[in-house]
């Protein structure tokens, strides 16, 4: 039994020694054959850059050590955010020798950023345990100058409804980020004809800057005003740009509502369309002189007092199917506003809906030679087809039976290829008679392809 046991241990040796021998290493042997690795280690994975001012660039270094036995390689550093781009490695310095280090770096650019941020930088390498080895750079990325709306930074303001040569209450404040400073326009410029502005100086919290009020040009058009206010401006030696997205009216003495009317659904001739109210204040009675609807809507005027009007409107019987897009025109007797114009979006169903739109038929293959369409009435009224007339002589239509329910509000015809036509592409027109007012006759569209 001594002997036995004695024994055993040189039998593993001698395993050992073989697998070795071969590059192997058994599981769960002790004392196996170690192959070198290389191992990436990093002092500090995030570098914090502190505050940045917009536009400026900062640079973020990272400290990596090899601590494996192995070479390593630096396979490729990247970011994926085009505002971060790291340095480029040379092929000697992608090699990092056992016990090296190397410094990486990345150019942060704060153009278009605000507040804080936080970017990934990633290195790959040949490193078995983290080959995806993951670096971030943290920033506060502050304005030159802030731009404020109600005493609060802000990208956007609206002023509401305004009549010409009102002045717009809400001010726009333009102050230094940094307390202690001052702030100096370079320009402003406003985009619109309907806004002007005037400017004073401002000061806050130990900060100068400047104050810009808007107001509503005496001449301004009546309707609604999108622009940017334009703003330039310097810091010291440091100048910076910046925009105020601006929304508001201008309104008239004559208030409309709605604004624009849509109608989203298609709708057959005759149908209504939302109203519109047309009103003035006490001092402004008025008169609606014509309401200009065009060849798609049919307008009319109600008065409801002397300052106010209701205007019904509805889709015109000889409105062509499908959308469309105009202005509805009202006329006035108001001076300073002889036109109210309001947009209008809506379609125009057709009273007869023919399924397919258009017919191919195929000849010379053995299939695709017929097609069943259907002719339906959207109004629910009663049809009947009258003549049926198509223009080719290689092209055949008669009734045919209605597969499933039957109606009265819809009827199937069969378009079928006919006759020895020659090889080639022939087009032709079905022409259906089917009584209905507004829609007498539904024209069917024909392909026919011989090979």
């Amino acid at each position: 039994m001594l002997e036995r046991m004695v024994a055993r241990p040189n039998r593993w040796t001698a395993l050992a020694a073989a697998c070795v021998a071969m590059g192997l290493a058994p599981r769960g042997l002790v004392g196996a054959a170690h192959s070198a690795e290389a191992r990436i280690t990093v002092k500090e994975r995030t570098v914090d850059l502190g505050r940045l001012k917009e536009g400026n660039k900062g640079t973020a270094k990272f400290l990596l050590e090899n601590h494996g036995d192995a070479v390593l390689h630096i396979e490729r550093v990247f970011a994926t955010c085009g505002c971060t781009v790291p340095k480029k490695l040379s092929p000697e310095d992608a090699r990092v020798q056992p016990g090296e280090s190397l410094e990486i770096e990345a150019v942060f650019d704060t153009k278009g950023r605000r507040g804080r941020q936080r970017k990934t930088v990633t290195v790959l390498s040949n490193d078995p345990a983290e080959p995806e080895l993951k670096l971030f750079l943290t920033a506060e990325v502050v304005a030159l100058f802030e731009v404020l709306v109600k005493d609060r930074p802000s990208l956007r303001m609206a002023f509401g409804k305004h009549k010409p040569g009102d002045a717009v209450e809400e001010v726009i404040d333009l102050l230094p980020t940094e307390p202690g400073s001052t702030l100096s326009l370079v320009s402003l410029d406003i985009r619109h004809a309907a806004l002007t502005y005037e400017t004073e100086a401002t000061t806050r919290d130990d900060r100068e800057g400047v104050r810009v009020k808007l107001a509503i040009d005496p001449d301004a058009s009546v309707g609604p005003v999108s622009t940017s206010l334009l703003i330039s401006a310097k810091v010291g030696d440091e100048r910076a740009d910046s925009s105020l997205a601006l929304s508001g009216e201008v309104v008239g003495v004559l208030a409309f509502s709605p604004a624009t009317i849509k109608r989203l659904q298609p709708a057959l001739p005759g149908t209504s369309l939302p109203p519109v109210s047309v009103s003035s204040d006490l001092d402004h009675p008025f008169d609606v002189l014509l309401v200009d609807g065009g060849p798609n809507i049919e307008a009319t005027a109600e008065r409801q007092s002397p300052y106010s009007y209701r205007i019904k409107l509805r889709i015109a019987e000889s409105a062509s199917p499908g959308p469309f897009g105009q202005f509805l025109d009202i006329r006035t007797s108001v001076v300073e506003q002889p036109l109210v114009r309001i947009p209008v979006y809506a379609a125009v169903r057709p009273r007869v809906q023919v399924e397919p739109p258009f017919v191919v038929l195929q000849s010379g293959l053995g299939k695709h030679t017929s097609r069943l369409v259907k002719i339906a009435s959207s109004s629910n009224d009663a049809m009947e087809l009258g003549t049926i007339v198509t223009e080719s002589p290689y092209i055949t239509v008669e009734p045919a039976e209605s597969p499933g329910r039957k109606s009265k509000t819809f009827k199937h015809l069969r378009i079928s290829a006919g006759g020895d036509a020659p090889v080639g592409i022939h087009q032709a027109v079905v022409r259906v008679t089917t009584g209905l007012t507004g829609q007498r006759e539904v024209l069917i569209p024909v392909t026919l392809l011989v090979r």
